[in-house]
Formats: structure tokens, C-alpha cells, sequence
């Protein structure tokens, strides 16, 4: 699993929140200027759908079918 956050420095210090599954874990932080322009307003609208969706419960689809017969047997 990968963590990124874009911040804009405006101290020497800063805090990082990390997510729940990297508490008791090694962690590597690095540090390194973007060179090109970053859309705020995107990185804003990234963070808010990561917030809204983070509430809703995380659903295993790994095992799920679709069946396309089924779903389109319309005269049964």
C-alpha cells in the first residue's frame, strides 16, 4: 500500500497524517520539490471525494460475478 500527500510548506515543521494500517509499521517519508505547477484546486477536489468516501463501508467484489444472461432474461 502507497501514501501520497502533496502539501506547500509555509514552516520549517509540518505533520503528517499517515492512514490507520501503517500505525506500528516502518514507514519510509520523502521530501522532494515539485517542479511543476500543482492545480490546487484539483489536489482540494482529491481530497474532499477521498473524504466523502472514506465514510461508506469497503465492499469485497473479488469473488463477485456477473452473469449477462441472467441479468438481460427479461421474459422469465
Amino acid at each position: 500500500m502507497m501514501y501520497t500527500k502533496t502539501i506547500i510548506p509555509t514552516k520549517e515543521n509540518h505533520t503528517v497524517e499517515v492512514p490507520e494500517e501503517f500505525f506500528g509499521k516502518k514507514i519510509l517519508v520523502t521530501v522532494e520539490p515539485i517542479e511543476k505547477e500543482v492545480d490546487l484546486s484539483y489536489l482540494e477536489k482529491v481530497e474532499l471525494v477521498e473524504k466523502t468516501f472514506a465514510s461508506y463501508k469497503k465492499v469485497d467484489l473479488t469473488n463477485f460475478i456477473f452473469d449477462r444472461e441472467e441479468a438481460n432474461n427479461f421474459d422469465e
